[in-house]
């Protein structure tokens, strides 16, 4: 059984007032509402403003200057499912599961394309498939693959592989390689190719110079093979050889390369 009463206000008015069984006081006339929302409903026109931790724009935008938990995101608890984003930027994102899980935890359109997502098993794709990468380390791309600035000109370096299956490298000089093979425990390079064109392989044993000659080894000695007349001799090629070729063939590029400083001198035809 409740009890109602009548009291009177500040102003004059009488209302009524519930007292109900449990001895809570209901007050049952409608009262001004000032600049309090009700409990239930009701549209905020302004911003709201949290301790100054948190706003709360009347233009939709929102901010917290602490992180932000969605879901029940914590660690250790391989169970649980969330978001959560850090005042410094980060964002972690938590899928229950095992790692074989490819259920999508990122993902952004444009328009209905889906054209990027990353899933909770560690594979992503980007441009539509156009670049994909598999959890398991392995990737494949739909077009052109370009490092630094590729080969395209001369002046840059960098390595191009195209889409149907070429691979072009450019150094930025002519005296290092472009491919280096090694076995599985060697430290020093089987097989290489120089920019300059010249390539050893077996170790350097055997291979070609820039300016395409051959040379081999026999017998623990390297040679190299030489045309006189109408006959092939090897001459000794010892690796001090090598290096010598390369580095005149080096001062050669440079003399080449650098711009004449002499002045030109114009011929006096009146005394020729």
């Amino acid at each position: 059984m409740s009890v109602i009463w009548s009291g009177i206000t500040e102003e004059g008015a009488v209302v009524p007032v519930q007292v109900t069984d449990e001895g809570k006081v209901v007050a049952v006339a409608d009262g001004p509402e000032g600049d309090y929302l009700p409990i239930t409903g009701g549209t905020l026109t302004g911003d709201l403003n949290v301790s100054d931790g948190i706003t709360l724009a009347a233009d939709g935008s929102a901010e917290f200057l602490g992180k932000v938990d969605i879901g029940d995101l914590l660690n250790g608890n391989a169970e649980n499912k969330g978001v959560r984003i850090y005042e410094n930027g980060a964002i972690y994102g938590q899928s229950p599961g095992s790692s074989s899980d490819n259920s999508q935890m990122l993902r952004f359109y444009k328009g209905r394309d889906l054209n990027v997502w990353i899933d909770a098993g560690g594979s992503a794709e980007f441009g539509n498939g156009k670049i994909y990468l598999d959890k398991s380390g392995s990737a494949s791309f739909d077009g052109s693959i370009i490092v630094a600035d590729g080969y395209s000109s001369p002046g840059n370096a960098g390595l191009t592989v195209s889409k149907s299956g070429v691979i072009s490298v450019r150094r930025t000089d002519n005296t290092n390689n472009v491919f280096a093979g090694y076995g599985l425990n060697d430290s020093s390079p089987t097989s290489i190719i120089n920019a300059d064109g010249s390539a050893g392989f077996a170790g350097n044993k055997c291979g070609f110079t820039a300016d395409g000659g051959i040379f081999f080894t026999s017998r623990n000695a390297r040679y190299k093979l030489l045309v006189q007349g109408e006959l092939v001799v090897a001459e000794p090629y010892t690796r001090q050889m090598e290096l010598k070729e390369k580095a005149e063939q080096f001062i050669a590029d440079k003399r080449e390369t650098k711009p004449s400083t002499q002045d030109e001198v114009t011929p006096d035809n009146d005394n020729a």
